[in-house]
């Protein structure tokens, strides 16, 4: 998927919505590893196809996570179908239209906690026709990639299958909190479940990534051209920290349908230090209900 944005580095957020944000993250005491899969907080890896819908399904995958972490039930998939196939999706009829989790949430009415970033102002090309967009499961209308999904004109009518009113979402990193650290996401992701992070997908190396830590650093031209969902963190055996990190290629991509980069304590916005351009934009979602807060 071709993500046609790149936030403006000098669009910093303020100061004091920056340290709130820090000292909530710093409360939290995480394990020294932990993986949302191996808690049986994440629903199956699933398939994008050929659509550039990679943000939608990072978008699906946190709320799976988070509906398991509040509920402590068995996670499910929720479906891409709506933003494709409903007229009040952001991207109804292109399924090529690129995006980010920002785009998506806001278009289902979710609250947000970053006020001063915009749907207008991280959506370029998409248009905002509704704010109470349905969330469906994946049974109830399987994903289709496509530009028109069948069914749409009976599912688009039913009511969303997903409960969030008194939840929250927020977007930020490295391009918009040059304070925040691997280590406050970690603390994160313990608290909230999954992290939604933009990356850059055309690597040749990440293309056709089998198994084991990426290690490389980023490069001056690298972007955010694909979303993906960070799950977890941990240790090898030789010692090296790593990021578990949730694709949208299939299962039998990768490691099971996920990968891992190495983890580091440093700022996000050190772009050199992260593989694949991690971290400069990411988002996760927040509840009163929680797991571990």
């Amino acid at each position: 998927m071709k993500v046609a944005w790149t936030p403006d580095s000098e669009a910093k957020l303020d100061a004091t919505r920056s340290q709130l944000h820090l000292m909530y993250a710093a409360q939290i005491t995480q394990p020294a590893a932990y993986d949302l899969v191996e808690e049986g907080l994440m629903p199956p890896v699933e398939q994008q196809g050929a659509c550039g819908t990679c943000y939608l399904f990072a978008t699906t995958a946190m709320l799976a996570s988070k509906q398991a972490v509040v509920s402590n039930t068995k996670p499910e998939n929720y479906t891409a179908n709506p933003w494709i196939g409903c007229k009040a999706g952001i991207s109804y009829g292109d399924c090529q239209l690129a995006g980010s989790p920002i785009c998506s949430l806001t278009n289902i009415g979710m609250n947000t906690l970053s006020p001063d970033l915009t749907f207008d102002h991280l959506c370029d090309g998409m248009t905002l026709n509704s704010t109470d967009l349905t969330v469906l499961k994946q049974t109830t209308w399987p994903y289709e990639a496509t530009n028109l999904p069948t069914g749409a004109e009976q599912n688009c009518q039913k009511k969303s299958e997903l409960e969030f009113s008194n939840w929250s979402f927020w977007f930020g990193g490295g391009f918009f909190d040059s304070d925040m650290t691997q280590q406050n996401l970690a603390q994160l992701l313990y608290a909230n479940g999954a992290i939604a992070s933009g990356c850059y997908g055309d690597a040749p190396y990440f293309q056709k990534y089998s198994q084991g830590i990426i290690k490389e650093p980023s490069t001056e031209e690298m972007k955010i051209d694909h979303w993906v969902t960070v799950v977890g963190y941990g240790t090898d055996e030789e010692g090296t920290d790593f990021w578990k990190i949730r694709n949208s290629w299939g299962e039998t991509w990768g490691e099971k349908g996920h990968f891992r980069i190495l983890r580091k304590n440093d700022a996000l916005l050190a772009s050199k230090e992260a593989p694949l351009f991690f971290f400069k934009a990411i988002s996760y979602i927040s509840a009163p209900a929680s797991v571990h807060v």
